[in-house]
């Protein structure tokens, strides 16, 4: 068995919202951002953005691609909750 070497997440984030409808002044005074949560593995991290895989492929002990990535803005981020303690193994 191999352990995976990047941490499991689930963030809570905030997402630009838009609309090409026309509205009454008074219920496009009353939108906000779109709450978002997503999940995956944290493959890279800066002072910027936060880097996630869903996916993760196996070639015999070591990952050699990754799927489903979503880039999130440090600034964006409402909350933080990891899934694991790095200790998911591979079979």
């Amino acid at each position: 068995m191999t352990k995976i070497p990047y941490r499991h997440i689930c963030i809570v984030w905030q997402d630009a919202k838009s609309s090409t409808d026309w509205r009454d002044l008074d219920e496009a005074l009353e939108e906000t951002v779109a709450i978002c949560v997503s999940t995956g593995y944290v493959i890279k991290e800066n002072n910027t953005s936060i880097t996630l895989a869903q996916d993760l492929s196996f070639c015999e002990e070591e990952i050699d691609s990754v799927g489903n990535l979503i880039v999130i803005p440090i600034a964006c981020i409402v909350k933080k909750t990891y899934l694991d303690k790095n200790n998911i193994e591979h079979a």
